[in-house]
């Protein structure tokens, strides 16, 4: 005797949810560059623990590239606007003992 089996329908796609702490960084890397670095960081490192349940990779790598380029140009901003401020200064001071 047979024993007839009817076949099973695939099974479904696991769906892998995107970290929030991705998607916070992204944003916030817009805002406050340095908080977005960290959350990015933080998110990276929970993907990579989740053992491939969660996504956004991408959007905390961005976060963290993001943050950082932001950063580097309001460090070097800051750094001109103390650089001219100092020459200015002592060009006010050469200026005013001659």
């Amino acid at each position: 005797m047979t024993v007839e089996v009817s076949p099973q329908p695939p099974a479904a796609p696991a769906v892998r949810e995107t970290n929030p702490f991705a998607i916070v960084a992204f944003v916030t890397a817009f805002f406050v560059p340095v908080a977005g670095i960290v959350l990015g960081i933080i998110a990276l490192r929970q993907i990579s623990a989740s053992g491939g349940t969660q996504d956004g990779r991408g959007l905390a790598t961005w976060a963290v590239a993001i943050g950082g380029v932001i950063t580097a140009l309001i460090a070097l901003y800051v750094l001109l606007i103390v650089g001219f401020s100092v020459w200015l200064l002592v060009v006010a001071i050469a200026a005013v003992g001659s």
